[in-house]
């Protein structure tokens, strides 16, 4: 479902939402002796305090969903296309050969014919008869053609490299200087051999982990007047719990497996913000001590333009879940709010809109990045604050995945030979999958 505004009544339209759950109330009867009910609570989870849990909120409304199997959850990264430009190697060889050896003894002599060093896993980008483009000495692209490809040692490999017009390659920036894939050529009036460009993907995975809550009532508490408002009142307590456990697990983690005593093995992830900080990190400059609005407005362009810009085939519109201390930034660096327009409410959840020529943000504010913050000291409860936000995308990033069979459930049960305490516990088995993380980014204050 698209993320839209829902009008300033949002609860009035949450029956649109469906839930998904695999529970199978006939399958997985693990609830002890004498259940007395057990239900799927897949809606009533995710839509209990939904505006206290914003990051769990729009992963279960808007993410993806599916059913898995196995507790170790592998895929494919089948967009993991091979780039089309690297570093030139930084151990170059010292010989006058090489266009990027720059550091050596033996410099390199400009020649019309020479080699460019990259490494090993680099070396896959590039193919027989590619033309490429590297930076020279004067800051500007020099232009060649890919005459053989050669391997130096277990580390790294030369391209032999020609130029296109017949004058001498100038030598290299540096020996790590950037080299470009540009277009492949081939020859055009004889025969020529494939030189096949293969899709390489790499492998990924997530644990699925059991996320459990319990409580008891004891028979005096069932002899009071109000003690179908206590259940609910309980139940309620454990949804809180349950979306606390289910959101601490999206966001951080490690991948990692523990026995327990009995031989039962724990699962754990790593976090959706451990995986993005990773791959992509933004500093977000504030002027330091003293908040300065337009040094946070130019740093929250220049990550606009990393964002949007700087690569392709992302959404237009993407998530940005903010910290307090990044929500309060915004709103004194945007006072006028020309760039905002109107309040969004998407499932009770408040969202303010910001255009930019290049895309559009939704800015989140997720009290969980105060509860447990990324960084240590970063909680407004514990001082100053650092402004924290994690850009993500999520109906193209992000995917729950059930453990058949065992999705989010209810139940009020006695142990077999327990005693007179009656038990309630909600659970779920799941994980989340993440992907195209190129098209998200944390953000952290300098």
């Amino acid at each position: 479902m698209p993320l839209e505004t829902e009008g300033n009544a949002p609860n009035s339209v949450l029956n649109q939402y469906d839930i998904l759950t695999s529970y199978d109330e006939g399958l997985g009867q693990d609830a002890g002796y004498g259940s007395l009910k057990k239900r799927s609570v897949a809606k009533e989870v995710a839509l209990y305090k939904p505006y206290n849990n914003t990051v769990d909120t729009f992963i279960q409304l808007f993410g993806g969903f599916d059913t898995v199997t196995n507790f170790k959850h592998e895929w494919m990264v089948k967009d993991d296309l091979l780039p089309d430009e690297a570093l030139g190697l930084t151990g170059t060889p010292d010989d006058d050969n090489y266009v990027n050896n720059t550091t050596g003894t033996n410099s390199y002599i400009p020649s019309d014919v020479a080699k460019f060093a990259v490494s090993t896993e680099d070396a896959r980008i590039f193919r027989t008869g590619d033309r490429i483009r590297y930076v020279n000495n004067t800051q500007a692209y020099s232009y060649a053609l890919i005459k053989n490809i050669v391997t130096i040692d277990a580390n790294g490999k030369y391209l032999e490299i020609e130029a296109m017009n017949g004058s001498n390659l100038p030598v290299a920036d540096s020996n790590t200087a950037v080299i470009h894939r540009m277009d492949a050529l081939r020859g055009s009036d004889r025969n020529y051999d494939p030189q096949p460009r293969g899709k390489i993907p790499s492998r990924d995975f997530t644990l699925i982990r059991k996320i459990v809550h319990d409580t008891g009532y004891t028979p005096r508490s069932m002899n009071e007047e109000q003690y179908i408002d206590f259940l609910l009142e309980q139940e309620g307590d454990l949804f809180k719990e349950l979306r606390r456990s289910r959101t601490l697990g999206y966001m951080y983690g490690v991948d990692s497996t523990v026995e327990l005593d009995n031989g039962d093995l724990v699962h754990s992830s790593a976090g959706i913000w451990d995986r993005i900080s990773n791959k992509n990190l933004h500093p977000l400059s504030t002027g330091g001590g003293t908040f300065d609005p337009q040094e946070f407005k130019d740093s929250i362009y220049k990550l606009i333009e990393f964002a949007f810009g700087a690569e392709s085939g992302g959404p237009d519109l993407r998530q940005c879940f903010v910290s307090a201390k990044f929500a309060s930034y915004l709103s004194q660096a945007f006072e006028d709010k020309q760039q905002f327009y109107g309040n969004e409410f998407v499932a009770g959840v408040r969202s303010m809109r910001f255009e930019h020529n290049l895309g559009v943000i939704d800015f989140v504010h997720a009290p969980v990045l105060e509860y447990k913050h990324p960084l240590v000291g970063g909680s407004l409860r514990e001082g100053a604050g650092k402004a924290v936000g994690m850009l993500l995308p999520v109906e193209q990033c992000t995917e729950r995945l059930v453990m058949t069979n065992e999705g989010p459930s209810s139940e009020t049960f006695r142990e077999s030979g327990g005693d007179e305490e009656e038990l309630m516990r909600v659970k779920t088995t799941e994980g989340l999958k993440t992907t195209l993380l190129n098209y998200a980014v944390a953000i952290e204050e300098e």
